[in-house]
């Protein structure tokens, strides 16, 4: 998987900003996908991640400061629900560091939003209606 500025979906150099539905079909049609959300969490600091079994058994549902949860589902209905902190994350540069990416992953619960990446926030966040899968965000294509 490759998340950087050259897999940034361009026309004639100019960033595309697309839909959702847009974003998955041209991922689809050549080849590709949008990263998910735990991908993006992964890319930026993996050591971020906690999962929801660690924090219900070990931390005895007691979610560390800064952390807040992830819940999401991919297109064929499987769920991922994680713990994710944006803070001391990979330091973005480029068109990464300025735009808002789709993710492929679908917001638990609410079919018509998606998880959006935040490069200027270095994670997720964003206001709601930013989440509309009718909203239009960068995309990244990676390889399957």
């Amino acid at each position: 998987m490759e998340i950087n500025d050259s897999n940034i979906v361009r026309n004639d150099g100019v960033i595309c900003l697309m839909t959702y539905d847009e974003a998955a079909r041209y991922c689809q049609e050549h080849g590709g996908l949008m990263p998910s959300t735990r991908m993006f969490a992964s890319f930026m600091n993996p050591q971020n991640i906690l999962e929801v079994d660690h924090v219900d058994k070990v931390l005895q549902g007691q979610v560390p400061e800064g952390y807040y949860k992830v819940d999401s589902q991919d297109e064929n209905g499987v769920v991922d629900s994680f713990y994710y902190n944006n803070a001391g994350g990979r330091a973005l540069s480029g068109d990464l560091a300025v735009n808002s990416f789709w993710t492929s992953s679908i917001v638990l619960g609410k079919p018509d939003f998606a998880h959006v990446f935040y490069g200027p926030l270095g994670g997720g966040g964003g206001a709601a209606h930013e989440h509309a899968r009718t909203y239009k965000h960068a995309v990244i294509l990676v390889a399957k």
